[in-house]
């Protein structure tokens, strides 16, 4: 059987609840989260090395700052695409005045290549 064990932060310790038997055991360290629940069940079910998954409730507080990360991550990356596209304008911009590939990457401290890359894309 497979028995799933919901873990929350409470004080100083973590809080391990096993759904399926309906009891409660906690940790000080997470490291040690997966033994106790372990021996929870086979205390209480007679079961040897039963089968546990871990469900880990974050703090909200935790949770908002991931989700601000995502939502920076998010808009990093649209700004990184953005910012390749200008790039992309601007060595157009200068060929097309008349400047050679090899004087555009020397102006605007690329490579040859990369200006090429950037005109023929």
């Amino acid at each position: 059987m497979q028995y799933h064990a919901d873990v929350t932060r409470e004080g100083r310790f973590w809080h391990i609840h096993v759904r399926e038997i309906d009891r409660v055991t906690q940790a000080r360290r997470y490291s040690e989260v997966e033994e106790m629940a372990r021996d929870l069940i086979e205390v209480m079910t007679n079961e040897p090395n039963p089968s546990v998954s871990i469900a880990v409730e974050l703090p909200a507080r935790v949770r908002a700052k991931l989700e601000h990360a995502e939502q920076l991550s998010v808009e990093s990356e649209r700004a990184k695409s953005e910012a390749a596209k200008e790039r992309r304008l601007a060595v157009r911009a200068l060929v097309d005045e008349g400047v050679s590939q090899r004087e555009a990457a020397v102006l605007l401290g690329m490579s040859y290549q990369r200006v090429s890359q950037l005109v023929n894309s």
